[in-house]
């Protein structure tokens, strides 16, 4: 009778197992290897308790080779998944993505972008990668090299025109962006980053609608972004805290250095979450000891920033964070700090950033923000 009894719970227990398994099936409109581990590595991530089922896809995109504008790269995404099996377009996902290049109105400078089209239970996602900034002699190369130029793009990708500049080294026609002089962080790595702010959309859009804007603070002119109502929330104070901990718990971060003062608070708790050091980057007067100090301009002026002597071992790697990046002086000055003492500085993180000074917010180490 024991053994009948124990087997029944068994059968049962297995029932319930393949009941509430799922299986969530992920089409990717490509065969591109960093397209499709981009993907795997977001999904996986997003969906930890679940069965995914990966099917990359030979698509044809239909536009030029190098598309040119956003309205250009949006078609070839969704040319790609139309060019789908009809089966397969009934899947749980289908992610198309497509990279292209624009030009700033303002500064007239170029970019290279990364888009995502998501469809999900009939719904339409897209989104953008982190732009990267191409220096102007690789669009004219590109255009030199193509046979056909149009409004919509070229017929040789930019990737193209890098590879052939560099004769000392193979460069990834692909995959450009990994090289130092454009940033050192992979194409892969972009996409993966805009795929995670796509999955935890709802979390995301939580945290920036708590954050609350001044006009005019500190001083006339400055639109000051207050992140501290996350705060009071318990529950996006955490979310906040875990999605930047999923980020950096398999980099093999030594040291968080958080910027006074409002990155105290934001690094401090990142640093317990991943059982390692916090170090404070502080203002003049307000460190013991010997220090190290740096001055920067800001947009309202200048400022000192300073990091004990002793604070870092040499080659700790470093991340940096602050509530808010603006021109990026600060961040820069920290980052020079960091070296100062030692470490490495691998990426500076934010939760916001002020969008008209993106482009003055350009760093020599990568970057990431987590609120948009």
């Amino acid at each position: 009778m024991k053994r009948y009894f124990g087997f029944l719970f068994v059968v049962v227990m297995l029932h319930v197992l393949v009941v509430d398994a799922r299986t969530i099936t992920v089409v990717i409109a490509s065969q591109s290897f960093q397209k499709a581990a981009a993907v795997k590595e977001s999904f996986d991530k997003k969906f930890p308790d679940d069965t995914l089922l990966y099917i990359p896809c030979k698509t044809d995109s239909c536009i030029p080779e190098q598309p040119v504008g956003f309205d250009c790269a949006v078609q070839g995404a969704r040319n790609r998944m139309y060019s789908l099996p009809q089966a397969l377009q009934k899947a749980d996902y289908i992610v198309s993505i497509e990279n292209y290049i624009e030009q700033s109105p303002v500064t007239q400078r170029w970019y290279d972008k990364g888009l995502i089209v998501i469809q999900h239970s009939s719904q339409e996602i897209v989104l953008t990668t982190k732009s990267v900034f191409i220096p102007d002699l690789y669009i004219q190369l590109a255009q030199q090299m193509s046979q056909v130029i149009c409004e919509c793009g070229y017929s040789t990708t930019v990737g193209a025109a890098i590879q052939q500049s560099f004769s000392d080294r193979s460069v990834d026609p692909r995959d450009w962006h990994r090289e130092v002089e454009f940033g050192g962080v992979s194409r892969q790595q972009f996409l993966k980053d805009a795929l995670d702010k796509a999955l935890h959309a709802d979390e995301l859009n939580f945290l920036k609608s708590l954050v609350v804007t001044y006009p005019d603070f500190p001083k006339p002119g400055i639109t000051f972004a207050n992140f501290l109502p996350i705060l009071h929330d318990a529950q996006a104070f955490a979310t906040t805290i875990d999605l930047l901990a999923q980020r950096y718990k398999n980099k093999n971060i030594d040291a968080i250095v958080g910027l006074e003062s409002r990155g105290f608070i934001l690094g401090a708790a990142l640093a317990y979450k991943l059982g390692i050091s916090f170090v404070p980057v502080r203002k003049p007067g307000k460190l013991p000891g010997s220090t190290y100090s740096v001055t920067y301009q800001k947009e309202y002026g200048f400022d000192t920033l300073v990091i004990a002597q002793d604070s870092l071992q040499s080659g700790q790697r470093v991340v940096i964070i602050d509530d808010l990046i603006a021109t990026g002086g600060s961040a820069r000055a920290a980052i020079e700090l960091v070296r100062l003492a030692g470490g490495q500085p691998v990426e500076f993180v934010s939760l916001l950033k002020v969008d008209a000074l993106e482009e003055q917010a350009l760093l020599d180490i990568p970057s990431f923000n987590l609120i948009d």
